[in-house]
């Protein structure tokens, strides 16, 4: 029997790359997304799908149910908008929009996937972000998202450990994805800039993350690991 891997935003970015790094791990991902041609090209098995939407949960499990019962073992929660904007110029349907999709669109997943992952006891891994430990300026409503999600995690990883089901978080820093607006910018001062922010000397790409999220997912190798909250973040959390 195949062993699957769900991964959410897997047309592009952190997702992507995941998917690609799990097929060299013996997994199949089966990509969701929104963009049906860039999911093609990341995997044979895909679903077309926003998230964010309150019929997504539906959506998602009818398409799950196509699968043997148990051979879903794990689930990557990626998928995440960022909309930095001061607090004072936040709307509330920026506050909704990014919680829909970083905290709720991946908690419909979950109960989406669950019966699978409870047969085959598998793993949930959320990709979250720094910026839900320590956030910066204009970025209330998306820290609070991050910030809610590894929280979610904790209280799941205690829920669901009698079902023998893992749950961890990973919280990249400043990575180079098409969700920041210096994605393969030209500005040299601008890299130059992003770059010393960082006690490494640089900022992140996906081929940081995708080796430990790969790690977290596998149970092979890290069955005795949950409820943790993981950084790759170059060091930044360790600067004042």
């Amino acid at each position: 029997m195949k062993k699957y891997v769900v991964v959410t935003g897997a047309s592009s970015g952190i997702g992507k790359e995941i998917c690609l790094k799990l097929k060299t791990a013996g997994f199949s991902p089966i990509a969701l997304g929104r963009r049906e041609d860039l999911l093609k090209e990341v995997s044979s098995d895909f679903l077309t799908i926003d998230i964010s939407s309150k019929d997504s949960l539906k959506k998602a499990k009818s398409y799950f149910q196509g699968f043997e019962l148990g051979s879903i073992v794990g689930l990557i929660n990626n998928a995440g908008i960022y909309i930095p904007q001061s607090f004072s110029e936040n709307e509330m349907s920026t506050w909704e929009k990014q919680f829909e999709t970083n905290l709720f669109g991946s908690i419909r997943i979950t109960t989406a996937a669950l019966e699978h992952l409870k047969v085959s006891k598998g793993s949930i891994l959320n990709i979250s972000s720094t910026l839900g430990i320590r956030p910066i300026e204009n970025t209330s409503a998306y820290s609070a998202s991050k910030a809610a999600m590894n929280n979610w995690t904790l209280s799941l990883a205690l829920e669901l450990s009698k079902d023998g089901i893992n749950v961890n978080s990973l919280c990249p820093g400043i990575v180079e994805t098409p969700i920041h607006e210096f994605n393969n910018t030209k500005d040299k001062d601008l890299r130059k800039q992003l770059n010393s922010m960082q006690p490494l000397g640089r900022i992140g790409n996906v081929a940081d993350i995708a080796p430990l999220a790969i790690h977290l997912i596998n149970k092979e190798v890290s069955g005795w690991t949950t409820g943790g909250v993981f950084n790759v973040d170059g060091g930044i959390l360790l600067k004042s």
